[in-house]
């Protein structure tokens, strides 16, 4: 008889990191305007499997994406 086991593991992580500045200046005196969107997305996702079979597996996947737009405008 074959008593082994399967084990299967997956995890999913994504984060999504989007940073947007605007920067805006007037003629004579400074005028800052400063918009700052931050999105932080995860996602988790773990899955068990139960087999015949002695078997490990680990699939480990991050994601990592970082936007960042930084706009000048010079108005007169």
């Amino acid at each position: 008889m074959d008593f082994g086991q399967r084990y299967g593991l997956i995890i999913t992580i994504g984060i999504n990191v989007t940073v947007i500045e605007t920067i805006t200046m007037s003629d004579s005196d400074l005028d800052y305007d400063l918009d700052y969107d931050l999105v932080y997305d995860l996602d988790y996702d773990l899955v068990y499997d139960l087999d015949y079979d002695l078997d490990y597996d680990l699939d480990y996947d991050l994601d990592y994406d970082l936007d960042y737009d930084l706009m000048i405008y010079t108005m007169i």
